[in-house]
């Protein structure tokens, strides 16, 4: 197995001063808070030790699926 690959990937279209609960599907016990911004501007970095690999990654608004504005 050689070095780590590393990716990162922009989220667009989501609101900015919202937070979102990022999980790593793999690994729920990494998930955390993070911004619409954080996510549109600096995005998810991904370390794949494979040449292929797949990584899910699932981010819901801590609002909830009920709130509404």
């Amino acid at each position: 197995v050689g070095a780590p690959q590393e990716f990162r990937f922009q989220i667009k279209g989501l609101d900015r001063n919202t937070k979102y609960n990022l999980v790593d599907v793999d690994n729920p016990k990494s998930a955390k808070l993070v911004s619409g911004a954080e996510l549109m501007d600096q995005g998810i970095q991904i370390s794949c030790l494979d040449k292929a690999c797949a990584r899910i990654f699932t981010f819901e608004d801590v609002r909830g699926p009920n709130w509404t504005s």
